[in-house]
């Protein structure tokens, strides 16, 4: 992870095929994070909205959070 990803009170897991099986198993959706680290507005998102304590626990509470680097994992 980034050290904005760092920042937040988000829980994110790293894209593969075990995140993916955590959600099925706690039969939660994923929640999809694409960013890259030259984006003014992925750095804002973890720094304001992701780094909210009540946003974050509904994240984490509700869904099974995955961020994913869009420069490493194009497709």
């Amino acid at each position: 992870m980034t050290e904005s990803a760092d920042a937040t009170k988000v829980e994110w897991r790293e894209w593969g095929q075990k995140a993916f099986d955590v959600a099925d198993r706690a039969a939660k959706p994923v929640l999809l994070a694409l960013v890259t680290p030259w984006s003014a507005e992925c750095r804002e998102m973890d720094t304001t909205t992701y780094a909210e304590p009540r946003i974050a626990a509904n994240i984490n509470d509700g869904f099974v959070p995955v961020r994913v680097d869009a420069d490493r994992h194009p497709r």
